[in-house]
């Protein structure tokens, strides 16, 4: 295994290896749509963290749960 694989293999959460694979590659593409659009492991962390504070601003808190219907878009995988 390369270095970058050993410490991905250490998360222990989705959002560990999220932020891990951030940090160690944030210009590599994550995710094509069919339209085309690319996001970034950078991008892809960013929109994340700030769905979190969204839905933290509206009191879900650990525990809570959230049920919606989206369209399969870049944004439905963010959220």
């Amino acid at each position: 295994m390369t270095a970058t694989t050993e410490s991905l293999a250490d998360a222990t959460t989705l959002w560990e290896l999220v932020e891990q694979r951030a940090a160690a590659t944030p210009d590599a593409v994550l995710l094509i749509d069919a339209d085309g659009r690319r996001l970034t492991c950078k991008e892809f962390r960013d929109r994340a963290e700030r769905a979190a504070a969204g839905f933290a601003a509206r009191g879900v808190k650990a525990g809570s749960r959230v049920t919606w219907i989206l369209p399969n878009r870049f944004e439905t995988i963010i959220a």
